[in-house]
């Protein structure tokens, strides 16, 4: 297995870009396969994990999966001779037996959802002109007191 490999961001990634790219951990096994016993072998790799952890980015209305990083995880487990037809007959010794080898890809969204946003009420800014009172600052002071007396009149007349 290579020292260092490493994996596109994006499907069109630059290979001069360094920054482009994101290297794979590769998490080996930590025995050596071994053989104790006749016919059985621990500790074989038999199967190969793939995680690919991506995030949406850019634009709500079209976002671009980017790839974060990358993990390979090598899975042993134990491989024993099956002594069933032709392998159990004398001279049959180096025939091949086939064995199950599995692998998986795993794509996890690590994506982190955006939050609302929303903008400051703006401020009221209630400016009347100038002259908005102006028909009753120049009324006479008969007028204003004649319109005084029919309010009150109006609202005692309604309480009663």
């Amino acid at each position: 297995m290579p020292q260092s490999m490493y994996v596109a961001m994006f499907g069109n990634s630059d290979v001069g870009i360094v920054g482009d790219w994101v290297p794979v951990i590769i998490q080996e096994p930590v025995a050596e396969p071994t053989s104790i016993v006749a016919g059985q072998c621990d500790n074989v790799i038999l199967s190969l994990s793939i995680e690919i952890l991506y995030a949406n980015i850019g634009s709500l209305a079209n976002p671009q999966a980017k790839i974060v990083g990358v993990k390979y995880t090598f899975i042993p487990g134990k491989l024993t001779y099956q002594c069933v037809g032709p392998y159990c007959q004398a001279g049959t010794e180096n025939l091949r037996q086939k064995y199950e080898i599995a692998s998986s890809v795993a794509f996890l969204d690590v994506s982190t959802y955006p939050d609302a946003v929303l903008a400051e009420i703006p401020p009221w800014k209630v400016e009347l002109p100038n002259d908005f009172f102006y028909p009753l600052s120049t009324a006479s002071t008969l007028h204003v007191q004649i319109l005084t007396i029919m309010l009150l009149l109006m609202v005692n007349w309604l309480c009663t």
